[in-house]
């Protein structure tokens, strides 16, 4: 099975630490990134398959990052979920090329089902 790499962005370490955990499950290579900027160096230095950004940082935040993504024809095809603890930040997200969004605190089974749904890998 060839290896898959995610890429996790949020300022807060304690979430950083819960998404490697759970994302962990998956068999994977699970970069992290505390901010907008690293973020966006990961991506341009290394292959990933799926992207989990949080919304809220400061500098950069989660909905720049993606349309910085999103303008670079190397990275465009790469899935963002956006991750988010204001529920109404939805439509936001969608319009910056989110393919789907996340409320905090996480629910652990539906950031299970995206995962899967974009890196085509049940959790083990």
């Amino acid at each position: 099975m060839d290896e898959r790499t995610l890429l996790a962005v949020d300022d807060y370490p304690p979430n950083l630490r819960l998404l490697v955990k759970l994302l962990s499950k998956f068999a994977c290579t699970v970069l992290t990134a505390e901010s907008g900027v690293e973020g966006l160096a990961i991506l341009g230095s290394r292959r990933v398959d799926l992207a989990l950004l949080d919304i809220e940082m400061p500098g950069m935040t989660g909905v720049e990052l993606a349309r910085r993504i999103r303008s670079n024809p190397a990275l465009e095809s790469v899935p963002l979920i956006a991750v988010s603890a204001y529920p109404d930040a939805s439509v936001e997200v969608k319009s910056a090329g989110f393919v789907d969004f996340l409320t905090k605190p996480l629910d652990r089974a539906k950031l299970f089902e995206l995962v899967e749904k974009y890196i085509g890998r049940r959790p083990g």
